[in-house]
């Protein structure tokens, strides 16, 4: 049976970790997430482009990010102490030997494993062993996550065997991961998933912390209260989702004041969120669609699909491209509704907005076409790993391709948005591409 004790060894970092620092290459607040080499291969954008920003995620010392590999307890390490002493305190901690036999005072993260061991931060694996290198899943890491919120193992059952199962629960309702996340592949881009989530998540205490009991290699707790949200304050305005006054206190609340959240749309009209550190925007980030469809939508449908039972005549915006549109015979959004949006080959989504009590205000409705086009130049962008493409008389930085590669493209806000290859589903080649319409 797997004791309490020895599943916390191999996973208990209690406090905020993700750092993907080497030696050398400290965090540093001026650098972009787009400037590593390997960023086209981040899926989660939105978590790295912020905690590149706060310096929390540095990349390699070669100019990569390395979304794909592992995430290591040495780098956990790392990063909870440039989370909770900042950068410039946590470089001059004094270098040292540590309390573990396999982290010598050369190891590049000695004095950051150090520093979580003698703040009870990290335990190590047993025999006077750290393990720096060994790899961390998703749910060892959502564990570390929910210790940096406050919560604690033995307060909450999580031990012995079936350890992974409460902390699955627990993680999914303080919001550190889904049970998408936590089933995904893990590695550096998912554990960035995961720690943008902490960083938005409450912060939780324990008013009576009670009594705990060892029982060989258990530890349990008795008499502990449940977690409750630690008290924010009610006048400050620097909350990260704009909520003044909500009386909780979020991890970046407390730990990066300056780094807020707001909602706004994106360059296609899509409902986004967009992250300011200070006066200074990181990004604008559409969030996840209500509704999604790849054909034509019958407003009949959407009334369906929404779960209305009688006709919404709120506001609707609906958008093609990111530019303006109307729906033709638009009678509202109606179970008899004829009027059609969409098509074929183009992404079409719904975005809601509810009321405190639930009740549908607004339907924000976006439309994505896709075009083909052909790429007519090729210039040096200010990065030496980067490159401005021209097609149909638009520019749009990638490194990806070359003169008269057949691309496919989107548009917002008369902007290219996105590119990939054209692929080959046909016998033949492209002739022709219509410079307006962007078809073959």
């Amino acid at each position: 049976m797997r004791t309490l004790k020895k599943a916390l060894s191999l996973v208990l970092v209690l406090a905020m970790v993700f750092a993907l620092a080497v030696p050398g290459f400290a965090a540093n607040t001026a650098k972009k997430a787009s400037d590593f080499k390997d960023y086209s291969k981040v899926t989660n954008k939105e978590a790295v482009d912020v905690l590149t920003a706060i310096g929390v995620i540095n990349g390699n010392a070669d100019g990569t990010f390395a979304p794909e590999g592992n995430f290591t307890r040495a780098e956990a390490a790392t990063l909870i102490t440039y989370l909770t002493l900042g950068k410039t305190v946590a470089d001059a901690l004094p270098t040292g030997a540590t309390q573990f036999t396999d982290v010598p005072a050369t190891h590049w993260a000695a004095k950051y494993v150090q520093y979580c061991a003698q703040e009870g931060i990290v335990a190590g694996v047993g025999n006077g062993k750290f393990d720096p290198d060994a790899k961390l899943t998703a749910t060892q890491w959502a564990l570390m996550l929910l210790g940096a919120l406050g919560y604690k193992a033995s307060n909450e059952g999580i031990g012995g065997t079936g350890w992974e199962i409460a902390t699955t629960k627990l993680a999914m309702t303080a919001g550190v991961a889904s049970a998408e996340d936590l089933t995904a592949t893990f590695n550096r881009d998912m554990a960035a998933k995961m720690a943008l989530n902490t960083l938005t998540a409450n912060m939780v205490e324990y008013k009576t912390t009670g009594t705990n009991i060892t029982i060989g290699d258990t530890t349990i707790s008795t008499g502990a209260s449940t977690a409750t949200p630690v008290e924010g304050s009610t006048t400050d305005g620097s909350n990260y989702d704009g909520k003044t006054g909500d009386g909780k206190m979020q991890f970046c609340e407390q730990h990066f004041k300056t780094l807020k959240l707001g909602s706004t749309t994106d360059d296609f009209g899509r409902t986004a969120n967009v992250w300011k550190l200070g006066t200074t925007t990181v990004a604008t980030y559409a969030k996840a669609a209500d509704l999604t469809y790849t054909t034509t939508v019958k407003g009949s449908t959407l009334y369906k699909d929404l779960g209305l039972t009688k006709t919404f005549n709120g506001t609707v915006n609906y958008a093609v491209n990111g530019g303006s549109a109307s729906v033709t015979s638009y009678d509202g959004v109606a179970k008899t509704s004829a009027w059609t949006i969409g098509g074929n080959g183009t992404v079409t989504e719904v975005y809601k907005t509810v009321d405190t009590n639930g009740d549908l205000t607004a339907l924000n409705i976006v439309e994505i076409q896709t075009f083909i086009g052909q790429v007519t130049a090729v210039t040096k962008a200010t990065s030496t790993t980067e490159r401005t493409v021209t097609v149909a008389g638009r520019t749009f930085t990638t490194n990806e391709f070359a003169v008269d590669d057949y691309v496919l493209y989107t548009l917002g806000n008369s902007k290219i948005q996105s590119m990939k290859a054209a692929p080959v589903a046909a016998t033949g080649k492209v002739t022709a591409v219509n410079s307006t319409t962007g078809k073959e």
